[in-house]
């Protein structure tokens, strides 16, 4: 089977003791039953040490500390596991973050996941068009649809809200309108990990209407690769899974849902502090990578909600 990847994805390399927002910190770490087994094995103190910091109970996992750090994340914020026994004897969920797995028919789909922040910037920043390495010739009637959605939101002739219907335009269906404030609430109804997360999501629900729309699209505009890369990623990630065409247009809303509430937070940033920054911008991507992206129950709500709203009828 093929395996299918963005281009950026073998650029990635963990940043390590230099990452602001480290995966070993705040992050229940299941152990597979390959690397549990191995550390059983480990003699001497290193070995007791492993032992005494694993629960058994559920899945296997690792013990939080204090502030829900990893056992093995040390002082320097390096991982003692990777130090005393080698980058080859992490369990999997370490070794493959951030990276994701989608297995289709007849490929897999590799990426990266935006929760990482040095994922998010190889993504984000990215100038150059999203392109998929491995791709080859398509016939799946989903993935075909698929491409001419990556064409049409890198469409550079057109700017992004062109773009958008246009694309949305490709299924037939009209583009959706969001209430904001709304989903503002059933965002802030979800599973929490991150209160800054939660801050993001009230500093939006007290100060959206006080936000200059005119100013901040004037100041954003020259940063516009930053929203088709954010875009292409989630089409990348999530349509795939569909099966069939109504499920596929989910997952577009999906997109454009996210834009839309990615896009208001930058703006009340902006009217908030006079400057939005890519740091910024990277930031609050992150921030909803994590909560919404990596929580199969808030995922499942959001994409719910929207065939309430939109689908049910």
């Amino acid at each position: 089977m093929k395996t299918v990847y963005p281009d950026y994805y073998n650029d990635f390399n963990c940043i390590a003791d230099r990452c602001k927002h480290s995966c070993c910190i705040g992050w229940e770490i299941d152990i597979d039953q390959e690397s549990l087994e191995l550390y059983q094995g480990v003699k001497g103190d290193f070995g007791k040490r492993l032992k005494e910091n694993i629960s058994l109970e559920g899945t296997p996992h690792f013990v939080l500390k204090e502030n829900e750090r990893c056992p093995f994340l040390n002082c320097q914020n390096l991982c003692d596991i990777y130090k005393e026994l080698g980058k080859d004897k992490l369990c999997q969920i370490c070794s493959d973050h951030p990276r994701f797995y989608n297995e289709l028919e007849n490929r897999a789909e590799a990426g990266l996941g935006l929760c990482c922040e040095e994922a998010a910037r190889l993504i984000i920043t990215k100038k150059d068009k999203f392109k998929l390495i491995g791709e080859g010739e398509v016939t799946d009637g989903i993935l075909l649809l698929r491409d001419k959605v990556f064409k049409s939101l890198q469409d550079r002739n057109f700017d992004l809200k062109e773009r958008i219907k246009n694309t949305v335009a490709l299924s037939g269906t009209p583009v959706p309108r969001f209430d904001i404030l709304r989903w503002v609430e059933v965002f802030e109804g979800l599973e929490r990990l991150d209160q800054s997360w939660t801050k993001l999501l009230a500093g939006l629900k007290a100060d959206f209407s006080k936000v200059d729309q005119d100013a901040f699209a004037d100041f954003i505009k020259q940063r516009e690769t930053e929203y088709e890369q954010f875009l292409c990623y989630l089409v990348y990630r999530h349509a795939s899974k569909a099966e069939f065409l109504e499920a596929f247009v989910l997952y577009i809303y999906f997109a454009l849902l996210c834009f839309e509430l990615i896009y208001a937070m930058g703006a009340v940033i902006f009217t908030q502090k006079g400057d939005f920054t890519v740091d910024d911008q990277l930031n609050v991507m992150r921030l909803f990578s994590s909560e919404i992206e990596y929580s199969d129950e808030n995922l499942d709500a959001v994409l719910d909600e929207l065939y309430k709203e939109f689908f049910n009828n």
